[in-house]
């Protein structure tokens, strides 16, 4: 489930998987605790890719757009 809660890149599929595992695996013996954690592990990585990720996505986007010549035809 580690490498599921590591692909989370909204807070709607944060949510989404909250509300599984709090309904599917509410009955397992030590879920609340494994569950707690790799939400919050989720929810670092959607604030680092909020704040770290993106903007450095379009900082580099912005950098070849800038250096790429007026007349380039794209290919």
């Amino acid at each position: 489930m580690r490498p599921l809660a590591e692909c989370l890149s909204t807070p709607k599929e944060l949510s989404f998987i909250s509300e599984f595992f709090k309904t599917i695996l509410k009955d397992m013996h030590g879920m609340k605790r494994l569950t707690k954690i790799l939400l919050e592990r989720g929810s670092d990585n959607i604030h680092w890719q909020r704040t770290k990720f993106r903007p450095m996505m379009r900082a580099i986007r912005d950098i070849i757009t800038w250096r790429r010549p007026k007349n380039a035809t794209g290919t």
